[in-house]
């Protein structure tokens, strides 16, 4: 039962990452579909959401090709899936920053320092332009000196625009978001935290993907399962000659976990031979079992043994 909870939370782990890396994709693609064309918006979010889906599945691909032994294959695969993670990557850190400008854009506007400067900056522009018109006109009357002092009283107004707006610039917004704060405080440096939150939403379910492939938890031990996991003992065949005796001892069993539960330990290659167990029977079981971390090898030379609590 704990090992379906731990395998159903990483199920939802898994999912959750991958919707918040799905959004952020789905949500820079679209911002190139045109505008008021909802076929090409749904083309581009499909898109995303798909890179995200099989960077995922190529990622468990990956890893289960690398189990069991096609090393270059995997490789080549893993390559794919370092592209798609970058794009990936990048993407999250795109929409973070966007959402951070956004943020920004909306503390500026509500601060009334920023208010009054940008008012500022609008007046002397309506000024200037309403000086250039009131010129036109003298100069249509044919006061052309008249319209003179109006151009000049332009050109000084503009020439006061640039350090209005330089301290428009210049204004510091009031900082009332959580990632406002933690961009305040990282600074030129905040992409790197982008990039952080992107990496931590697509490696964690990968890496999740890879460990359930390779190291398959399993529900239950197939050691500790009882006598039902030993097949139905073969009939005896017939002996035509002479009956067995009725206390004739019973054959061992043709697979190496019941030959386990018959012998309470692991049995030797010579053992498993003399069973009736082939060497390809006998390697494909035993390493199933050591996937499942029910028999491990030393390495020192004394062969696979059983991990110990296991029989």
């Amino acid at each position: 039962m704990t090992k379906v909870m731990t395998l159903t939370v990483q199920l939802t782990l898994i999912a959750a990452l991958a919707i918040v890396s799905a959004y952020c994709e789905i949500s820079l693609f679209i911002d190139f579909a045109e505008t008021d064309n909802p076929i090409d918006t749904f083309q581009m979010g499909t898109l995303a959401g798909s890179l995200v889906m099989a960077q995922h599945t190529l990622a468990q691909r990956a890893g289960s090709l690398f189990s069991r032994g096609h090393h270059v294959a995997a490789g080549v695969i893993a390559i794919l899936v370092l592209v798609l993670l970058v794009i990936s990557v990048s993407a999250s850190a795109v929409f973070y920053e966007a959402r951070y400008q956004a943020s920004r854009s909306d503390d500026l506007q509500a601060g009334t320092e920023y208010t009054d400067k940008r008012e500022l900056v609008e007046n002397g522009k309506t000024t200037a332009n309403l000086l250039k018109v009131l010129a036109e006109k003298e100069i249509d009357k044919g006061n052309t000196w008249q319209a003179s002092q109006l151009l000049i009283k332009a050109a000084e107004v503009e020439s006061k625009q640039d350090s209005r707006v330089e301290n428009v610039n210049q204004v510091q917004a009031p900082v009332t978001s959580s990632a406002g704060i933690v961009a305040e405080v990282l600074d030129q440096y905040r992409w790197f935290a982008w990039i952080t939150f992107g990496l931590i939403a697509d490696l964690i379910p990968m890496l999740l993907l890879v460990l359930l492939t390779v190291y398959p938890e399993p529900l239950q031990s197939p050691l500790k399962q009882g006598s039902d996991t030993n097949p139905e003992p073969e009939p005896a065949p017939v002996n035509t000659t002479a009956e067995e005796p009725e206390n004739a001892p019973q054959k061992p069993s043709k697979t190496l976990v019941g030959l386990i539960h018959t012998m309470g330990k692991m049995p030797s290659w010579q053992e498993v031979k003399s069973a009736g167990i082939s060497y390809r029977k006998y390697k494909r079981e035993r390493d199933e079992l050591e996937q499942q971390g029910l028999v491990v090898n030393p390495g020192n030379g004394s062969g696979y043994q059983l991990v110990e609590g296991v029989v």
